[in-house]
């Protein structure tokens, strides 16, 4: 339920068509007392997780995007990596015959209402080594992120640059994000006591 409500409380579609966002099952170690003793079991929890669609929404709702943008880069379409002064591409104008080429790397993009942009490129070599680092759940089921790997790879070019480094949200930042469930979980669980009261 409290997946659902950081949907709403970010104004986020929650259907998987749509990108934005989604409500995924999760293995959660929680403990539980059970005649007075302490059992730890793993249970299925639905969590929110954010689309990179999801992130660009916030980000467009702050109003100091010009452009942002977030592709897969093909073979042959990396024309030179430049650390400090960033990347340069040559993007191949016909979809039929980029559709036939593997993917190389992710690159994300934004261009800022006061001139600043920036770009940020990952192979995808350096993106399984990310999941593999931060994903614990990435080695035990590749099967998951082979069928979204794409996907998984650009919202995470996408808030490497937004989030980490260089960009800008909107005001309805995370720590607000929680902060409201946090009052609405608080609020639930007053109501729920008052109606057990009253039976």
């Amino acid at each position: 339920m409290t997946a659902c409500y950081q949907g709403v409380l970010l104004n986020l579609p929650m259907e998987k068509q749509f990108g934005y966002a989604y409500v995924v099952p999760y293995n959660t170690k929680i403990t539980r007392i059970i005649n007075g003793r302490e059992v730890q079991e793993w249970i299925n929890q639905a969590q929110f997780q954010m689309g990179y669609k999801g992130y660009i929404q916030l980000a467009q709702r702050s109003g100091q995007y010009l452009d942002m943008s977030v592709s897969d880069v093909k073979e042959n379409e990396l024309v030179n990596y430049d650390r400090l002064k960033g990347t340069s591409f040559n993007w191949i104008q016909n979809e039929d015959e980029r559709e036939k080429l593997s993917i190389i790397g992710y690159v994300a993009y934004f261009k800022m209402v006061n001139g600043f942009e920036k770009t940020l490129y990952m192979t995808k070599e350096q993106m399984e080594n990310h999941f593999m680092k931060y994903s614990k759940t990435y080695a035990k089921n590749k099967s998951f992120y082979i069928a979204s790997f794409d996907e998984m790879a650009l919202k995470t070019v996408l808030t490497s640059l937004l989030l980490r480094k260089w960009g800008i949200m909107s005001v309805l930042s995370y720590n607000k994000l929680i902060n409201q469930i946090r009052q609405l979980l608080q609020l639930m669980m007053k109501r729920f006591i008052l109606i057990m009261i009253a039976i």
